[in-house]
């Protein structure tokens, strides 16, 4: 399952970004996925949301296009 792998590393970015920009919360997480990535859209937002959930960005709305 490559998608939760890279919807690990997302997260780490996002929690990295908040945290350089003193971000108290944060509110969507949206990410565009190019054709030549060979991702399941819908996988890749459904484990972004697993990930999120009882962490810094539950509540974070997360969308893949």
């Amino acid at each position: 399952m490559h998608e939760l792998s890279v919807a690990q590393s997302i997260i780490e970015m996002v929690l990295l970004e908040a945290e350089k920009n003193n971000a108290k919360k944060v509110n969507e997480i949206n990410i565009d996925v190019g054709e030549l990535m060979q991702l399941e859209v819908q996988v890749l937002n459904d484990a972004l949301n697993l990930l999120i959930k009882d962490s810094k960005l539950d509540g974070a709305v997360c969308s893949c296009m």
